[in-house]
């Protein structure tokens, strides 16, 4: 059963995940601009961010190396 968060992590997580996933997606050429955590009553919840369209063009671009 899952279990809620600690508050610490609740305020440290979300931004590092982001910058990490935002990373990792622009490096791979990703169609997305990374993941975004939000936390309800301690619970975590993942929302996939698109990727800017002035950025897409790059991004296949990438993809293909």
């Amino acid at each position: 059963m899952p279990r809620p968060m600690t508050r610490y992590f609740q305020e440290t997580h979300p931004p590092a995940f982001k910058k990490g996933t935002n990373d990792f997606a622009r490096f791979y050429g990703l169609l997305i601009d990374g993941l975004q955590m939000r936390y309800v009553n301690g619970f975590g919840y993942r929302q996939v961010l698109p990727v800017p369209d002035a950025e897409i063009p790059g991004r296949f671009q990438r993809a293909g190396r």
